[in-house]
């Protein structure tokens, strides 16, 4: 079976928050918290505040993120408007 999270590009991106429609420059390497106001299915409800490290993109434009969760490195994709960068 072939594994879908090949990453096509590493470049810095800029996306608009869905939810606080904050623009978050999303830079490969960098740590964030999955946020999402209103999880609908329970995958979601899972991942809402997990932490991540970016990995790259699926795409060069309009491309999911490909991520690894820090809780237990799996990787994973997620839309870019869900992550909000760590503080601190």
């Amino acid at each position: 079976m072939e594994y879908r999270m090949h990453i096509i590009s590493e470049e810095q991106n800029s996306v608009i928050n869905n939810e606080t429609r904050q623009v978050v420059e999303i830079e490969v390497g960098n740590k964030y918290i999955v946020y999402m106001s209103k999880p609908t299915t329970k995958k979601d409800r899972a991942n809402n505040g997990r932490l991540v490290e970016v990995l790259g993109f699926s795409d060069e434009f309009a491309g999911d993120a490909i991520v690894r969760y820090l809780d237990n490195n799996r990787r994973g994709r997620l839309r870019p408007c869900y992550l909000m960068p760590v503080r601190g």
